[in-house]
């Protein structure tokens, strides 16, 4: 029911959120796959709600980058290919590189301090191994550095990248988990932006970046070998 003022009740978001949230720890699980289509009606049927809580949980997962809506063929589970990992990494290191430069030319020290916070929280939830939280503190992070680049187009093309990145960090804890090393991995980037050295800041940006996306292809090409390997063993179907 919608009261007057045409807020909706509580009780109807809530149920939307433990939707949401059930689903989101389906996909963590691999119970949902990676292309998996995600069908209201079925959703609202076997978990005895409304569809519309299933609607709205599935907009939430979509703000998340862990599922897509395809125009008239519905919504499915986020899945990235080889190239779309290089597509997404290409792009992400020329804005960000370029953002890193700005920003250590104009950065203030209450603007470095901002970023230390932020690691320093990472450092707490990657000792708990809370992946989702990691991922929102290293998306955030990285968020910072193209605000503090004072570039608001730049800005506005990385934010259209969010979705998909987080998706990508996401897949990324699927495969490996990089918790223990994930804020000293950082930590140099706020020591060059420190020391105001654009050179320093765009190489060790560079190096980050790119060893994360080439780390996430390398074990998704083993992942693919390993099933290669089950599905030619005596007894399997081709």
């Amino acid at each position: 029911m919608t009261s007057n003022n045409g807020l909706t009740p509580l009780e109807t978001e809530t149920i939307a959120t433990r939707v949401f949230r059930q689903l989101q720890k389906a996909i963590y699980a691999g119970q949902l796959k990676p292309g998996e289509r995600l069908v209201e009606a079925n959703l609202a049927e076997a978990l005895q709600v409304s569809r519309a809580s299933v609607r709205e949980a599935l907009y939430l997962l979509q703000s998340k980058g862990l599922v897509t809506t395809r125009h008239r063929r519905g919504t499915y589970v986020i899945e990235l290919s080889d190239a779309d990992i290089r597509d997404i990494y290409s792009l992400r290191i020329l804005l960000e590189t370029y953002a890193v430069r700005l920003a250590a030319e104009v950065v203030t020290d209450e603007d470095i301090e901002h970023l230390q916070k932020l690691i320093d929280d990472l450092r707490e939830v990657a000792k708990l191994r809370k992946h989702e939280q990691i991922v929102d503190l290293d998306l955030r992070f990285h968020l910072e550095i193209c605000r503090f680049a004072r570039n608001k187009r730049l800005l506005d093309t990385w934010r259209s990248m969010e979705s998909a990145l987080r998706a990508f960090l996401l897949l990324k804890y699927g495969l490996y988990d990089d918790s223990p090393e994930i804020a000293n991995s950082h930590q140099p980037l706020i020591d060059a932006l420190r020391q105001r050295d654009p050179d320093k800041a765009e190489a060790v940006l560079r190096s980050h970046i790119s060893e994360t996306a080439e780390h996430v292809l390398h074990s998704l090409e083993e992942e693919k070998l390993v099933e290669n390997i089950d599905q030619t063993k005596p007894g399997k179907s081709a």
